[in-house]
Formats: structure tokens, sequence, C-alpha cells
């Protein structure tokens, strides 16, 4: 249902609400042509939305509506191995938010 592109157009990945995941890829710069990165797709809950990456590129998160068949509305957070663009679930994932969450932005500024 979502899908976002690193900062440096390196990495894309998708949701994929029913399979419970998120998958990740690397883009090849002369074709946009895409590579699975390694152990893609990602747990992500029960129905992952939206996807973003922070402008730093360091880091993914995606909203998810469920858990455990349960509506508990979270969003799920991963760190980016910027080499291959594997993900790696942050302490404390998922983080409850706590109202239905379809979409999540990140914003800032690139330090």
């Amino acid at each position: 249902m979502g899908i976002t592109v690193d900062p440096t157009g390196k990495f894309a990945y998708v949701t994929n609400y029913e399979g419970f995941t998120v998958s990740g890829y690397e883009i090849n710069p002369s074709t946009g042509g895409l590579t699975a990165v390694p152990g893609s797709p990602f747990a992500a809950g029960e129905g992952p939305t939206s996807v973003t990456v922070d402008p730093s590129g360091k880091f993914v998160y995606l909203s998810d509506d469920f858990a455990n068949g349960q509506q508990v509305n979270g969003v799920w957070a991963y760190g980016i191995d910027n080499a291959t663009g594997t993900l790696t679930g942050l302490p404390g994932s998922p983080f409850l938010s706590g109202a239905f969450t379809p979409s999540i932005v990140v914003s800032g500024e690139i330090h």
C-alpha cells in the first residue's frame, strides 16, 4: 500500500499489507531495476499501510494497524544498513500510536 525511496535514491521500501511485511530493494542507478536486499521481506506486524525513510537515510518507519490480531495502531522502526539496505528492528518497536495511523511522514534537515 505504500512505497518510499531513501534520500540517496539507492533503496526502495514497499509495504505488503496482507503479507505482514515490508520489502526492501536496491535500485540499479543505470536501469532503475530493483533487486531484493538481503533478508527481504522483513516482518512488519499485521497490516502495514505506509512507509517512509527519515531524511538522514538511517531509519525506516511504517504505520501498522494490527498486532496479534488486535487493532493496536503502531509505528514500526528499523535501522538501515547503508551498504546493503537490510533492515534491523529498533528496540521497543513497534511503538503504540494510540489512534488510527493510516500514513506516516518524517521531515527535517539532513545532518
